[in-house]
């Protein structure tokens, strides 16, 4: 709603112009917010299964390694050979301690037991860890329609002067 109703509602009563705002960009808002639903559907559903204790340092790790390959592959920031080896070579040691968050937290190999007294069941945490990081996918997604608007990064041309 966020993302689709209020650009909308701003555009007609005069905030937004319509020279950046039209339908293409609606479409826009419509999409990320959809992503955006469903990405945090999936966080909900990780945090019920996993606990906030393992939930939120994955969901976290998750968005710092998002960002990262974010600036890297998109904006560009890293531009050369050292920067890509370093950074790729510090994204790997946050996922192998992203691996070992909920082996710390459950006293055992996080990636095949849960919380349910220490007995084995891969299934449901394949189905926990699938939805967590589908939702950290789709919250990511979420961003991407963002990123072209000119309007998010320059407020001076959201009034119609």
């Amino acid at each position: 709603m966020m993302y689709f109703v209020f650009p909308n509602l701003l555009n007609k009563i005069g905030y937004i112009s319509n020279a950046v705002h039209n339908r293409h960009d609606g479409l826009d808002y419509f999409v990320s917010g959809l992503f955006w639903a469903v990405g945090t559907a999936g966080q909900f559903v990780g945090f019920k299964k996993l606990g906030v204790s393992v939930g939120n340092p994955l969901s976290t790790a998750g968005q710092i390694v998002s960002n990262a390959l974010m600036a890297a592959a998109v904006l560009g920031e890293w531009t050369t050979g050292r920067m890509w080896t370093f950074g790729l070579l510090a994204i790997a040691a946050v996922v192998i301690l992203i691996a070992l968050i909920p082996a710390l937290a459950w006293g055992s190999t996080g990636l095949v037991t849960t919380k349910m007294g220490g007995t084995a069941a891969q299934g449901t945490l394949g189905m926990t860890f699938g939805a967590f990081v589908f939702g950290m996918l789709t919250l990511g997604l979420f961003v991407v329609p963002q990123a072209g608007m000119e309007f998010a990064f320059n407020p001076r041309i959201w009034i119609v002067g």
